[in-house]
C-alpha cells in the first residue's frame, strides 16, 4: 500500500496528496524522508510529550498564583497571568497537533480547515507573546525611571486597555491569511501549519516585522535606558561617612547613615530589576530569534530544500519558550516568588519549599515591619540607643507573629511588599532553620518566653 504525506509548496495544495514510496513511506531522494523513520518519531514525541505536560502544570500553576496572590493583583501580575494564559493556550492547542502529525509520521489528515483554523491560533499566539514581553518592558522602565509618575500612567483600566489592545492586534494581524493575504498551510518539517513564506511574501515581511522586529528594537532601547539611569544613580549616591560624630549628633548622623543605606540598597534593586527584564526577554529571543532568522534566510534565498532536522529542532524551541517562562517568574518578580510559596505551603511541608522562599518571606516580613515602626518614631526618639532598641523588640514581636502565624503554616499572611522594595539575601545559609533564622533576636525571644 502506497503511504503519502502532504508537503507545503506554493504550487500544491496542502489536501493534494503526494505518492510516496521507499522504506519509510517516502523516497529517500527527498530531504522530508527522515521524518517518517521510527527514530525520529520516537525522540519527538517523547519531546513533545514532555513539554505538554511542563506547560499545563507550570502555566497553570502560574494563573493560580497570580489569582490568588493579593500582591499580584496589579499591573506587573497581570502581565504576567496575560502571558500564562498565552503560554497556556498554546501548550493546549498547538502541541496536541504536534504530537498527532508525528505520530502519524509526519501527515496531515485533519484537512484543510482545521489547518487554517491551527495557523490562526499559531500566529496570534506567536504575536501575543512578544507583545506582552514588550509591555512588561515597558511598566519595568516607567517603574525604575518614573517611580514617582508610575502609578499615574500605569493604571488598572490602563493596564487592562493595553492587553485588549494587544489581543486585538494578534487576532487582525493572523486573520489576513484567511481573507487573502497569503495562507496558512502545513510544514511537514514543523509537524505544524503556520504562514507559507514562499506565498505572499510581502505579508511574511509584514508579519515578522510587526510582531517580532519592531517589539525587540523597543524592548532593547528601554532596556538600554534603563541600565543607564540604574548605573547613574548608583554612580552618583554619597559614600557615607565613618567619623565619629559628637554626642549632640550622635542621633542625627546615624539617622543620615540609615537612609543612605536605605538609598544605596533601592539603587542596587533597581539594578536587580534591569536584570529582571532580561529574564523574560532572553529565553524568549533564544527560543524564536533563530526559527525568524532561518525562515527569513530561507524567504530571501529562496531556499525550499532547507534541512527538515533544523526546521524541526527550532520548532520545538519555539514550543520550549512555553515551557520555561513558568520556571522564570520567580526570578522575575519578588511578589510571585512570595505567592508560589504561599501556594506550595498549602500542600506542602515547609521543608519542602526551596531555601530562599523561606529565608525571604521571613526577612520581608521582619523588614516591612521594621521599616514601618521606623516611620512612626519622632526624631528626637531616634538615636542610636533608642534605634537599636525599638528594632530589637520589633524583629522580636515579628519573630512571634510568624511563628503563630507564618508564611511556611497553612493560612499564614504576608504583608504587601512593594516591588522597588530593596532586597535581602535569598540564599539559605547554615543559620536558618526551617526557614527561621537564628539570631541573638531569637534567642532573646525564647529566654523571655
Amino acid at each position: 500500500m502506497q503511504q503519502q504525506i502532504y508537503l507545503r509548496s506554493p504550487n500544491i495544495n496542502i489536501s493534494d496528496p503526494i505518492p510516496t514510496g521507499g522504506e519509510y513511506g517516502i523516497n529517500q531522494s527527498s530531504p522530508y524522508w527522515i521524518l517518517q523513520t521510527s527514530s525520529y518519531i520516537g525522540i519527538k514525541l517523547t519531546i513533545h510529550v514532555l513539554l505538554l505536560i511542563i506547560i499545563l502544570i507550570g502555566n497553570i500553576t502560574a494563573i493560580a498564583v497570580v489569582k490568588s496572590t493579593q500582591l499580584l493583583h496589579r499591573p506587573t501580575g497581570w502581565f504576567i497571568l496575560n502571558l500564562a494564559i498565552t503560554n497556556f493556550l498554546s501548550g493546549l492547542f498547538l502541541s496536541p497537533i504536534i504530537i498527532i502529525t508525528t505520530a502519524t509520521a509526519s501527515r496531515w489528515s485533519l484537512g484543510d480547515g482545521m489547518c487554517q483554523w491551527v495557523g490562526f491560533v499559531n500566529s496570534t499566539l506567536f504575536t501575543e507573546s512578544i507583545i506582552t514581553i514588550a509591555m512588561m518592558s515597558v511598566d519595568s522602565y516607567l517603574a525604575i525611571v518614573k517611580p514617582f509618575r508610575y502609578h499615574k500612567w500605569i493604571t488598572h483600566n490602563r493596564t487592562l486597555a493595553m492587553l485588549i489592545y494587544s489581543w486585538l492586534q494578534s487576532i487582525v494581524v493572523s486573520i489576513l491569511p484567511l481573507i487573502g493575504w497569503s495562507r496558512y498551510t502545513y510544514h511537514p518539517s514543523e509537524a505544524m501549519c503556520f504562514v507559507d513564506i514562499f506565498v505572499g511574501t510581502t505579508f511574511t515581511f509584514f508579519l515578522f516585522g510587526i510582531s517580532f522586529i519592531c517589539p525587540v528594537i523597543i524592548i532593547v532601547i528601554l532596556y538600554i535606558l534603563v541600565l543607564r539611569v540604574a548605573v547613574k544613580k548608583v554612580g552618583d549616591m554619597p559614600l557615607m561617612t565613618i567619623n565619629q560624630p559628637p554626642p549632640e549628633e550622635k542621633g542625627r548622623r546615624f539617622s543620615l547613615m540609615f537612609r543612605q543605606r536605605q538609598q544605596i540598597r533601592r539603587s542596587k534593586s533597581k539594578l536587580k530589576a534591569v536584570a529582571n527584564i532580561f529574564i523574560i526577554l532572553g529565553p524568549f529571543l533564544a527560543c524564536w530569534l533563530p526559527y525568524i532568522i532561518i525562515n527569513i534566510y530561507r524567504l530571501v534565498s529562496n531556499d525550499k530544500k532547507f534541512s527538515p532536522i533544523a526546521l524541526s529542532i527550532i520548532s520545538t524551541m519555539t514550543i520550549l519558550n512555553s515551557a520555561i517562562n513558568p520556571i522564570l517568574y520567580p526570578r522575575y518578580s519578588k511578589n510571585y516568588r512570595i505567592g508560589l510559596g504561599r501556594l506550595i505551603s498549602l500542600y506542602c511541608h515547609p521543608k519542602c519549599l526551596p531555601c530562599y522562599v523561606r529565608e525571604y518571606a521571613l526577612e520581608r516580613s521582619l523588614s516591612f515591619v521594621s521599616e514601618y515602626h521606623h516611620r512612626r518614631l519622632s526624631m528626637r526618639q531616634f538615636d542610636e540607643q533608642n534605634l537599636l532598641k525599638n528594632v530589637d523588640n520589633v524583629r522580636a514581636a515579628a519573630i512571634r507573629h510568624i511563628a503563630v502565624n507564618p508564611l511556611l503554616g497553612r493560612s499564614g499572611s504576608i504583608h504587601p511588599v512593594a516591588d522597588d522594595d530593596p532586597t535581602l539575601s535569598t540564599t539559605c545559609s547554615s543559620n536558618t532553620v526551617n526557614g527561621m533564622s537564628k539570631s541573638p533576636t531569637t534567642a532573646s525571644v525564647k529566654s523571655q518566653s
